[in-house]
């Protein structure tokens, strides 16, 4: 079994549980093709995800993929299903994380490129063998694209008195923006925004020292599949890291 880098992991399912809450999220740009659905992520049954990244790590960069697919009851509850696919690639409910085994919580699926994940190409497709709660159903998704978050362009140092603007140079396709600093504030935002600033007071609680400060754009269709809500997101992220000091 191969590992996932802590980091990722651990971003993919704090992204996923804060998203799930926001009561709202942008709606799509244009017509997402005659068979799908808008949904936002509170009223959607499962989110389906395909995440590209790259990191920018004490001078070296880095790109990662990961299929990240997370199902739930009626009653907000994880919902395990038979087997999640993505591109011929299963998903697993638990995954090693920095040499141990990690379960990711009832009905939450993921696997990386390290266990044979291609994300290279635009097309998605999933199957899923489902139970009693999800039907199933193979789909391929070729009505969103993977959206374009170029290198974060923001100071090294974020100053805890004066506040910090996260930006990239060039960000496009997106329905929301995530722009995220470890161990600090998190914002959704538009999908045409490139920057954001998190003000004194929201970076007040934050420890000084070595953070890492993320920026990640997401595209999302959904379908009506047997009475479920499934939503599929494309998403693309770019990191480095940043000092923090007082």
């Amino acid at each position: 079994m191969h590992p996932i880098p802590t980091l990722l992991i651990v971003t993919l399912l704090l992204a996923s549980s804060c998203k799930k809450d926001d009561e709202a999220q942008p709606a799509p740009d244009g017509n997402a093709g005659p068979t799908a659905v808008w949904y936002t992520l509170a009223e959607s049954d499962a989110v389906l995800t395909a995440y590209r990244s790259r990191s920018w790590m004490n001078g070296t960069v880095s790109g990662d993929t990961v299929a990240y697919a997370m199902f739930q009851d009626e009653f907000d509850q994880g919902a395990s299903v038979g087997q999640v696919f993505l591109n011929g690639t299963e998903l697993n409910d638990s995954m090693e994380v920095s040499g141990s085994l990690m379960y990711l919580g009832h009905g939450n699926y993921a696997t990386t490129s390290d266990l044979g994940l291609d994300l290279s190409g635009e097309t998605l497709n999933w199957s899923v063998s489902g139970n009693a709660v999800y039907p199933d159903f193979s789909i391929p998704i070729t009505d969103i694209t993977f959206p374009v978050v170029d290198t974060v362009n923001s100071s090294a140092f974020i100053d805890k008195s004066v506040g910090y603007t996260l930006s990239c140079e060039a960000l496009s396709g997106a329905d929301s923006v995530t722009f995220s600093i470890a161990m600090g504030p998190h914002r959704t935002v538009a999908g045409n925004m490139a920057s954001c600033t998190f003000t004194p007071s929201e970076l007040a609680g934050m420890p000084t020292g070595v953070s890492n400060v993320s920026i990640t754009a997401d595209a999302y269709t959904g379908r009506d599949i047997g009475g479920k809500k499934i939503l599929f997101n494309k998403s693309t992220s770019t990191r480095r890291t940043a000092q923090v000091v007082d």
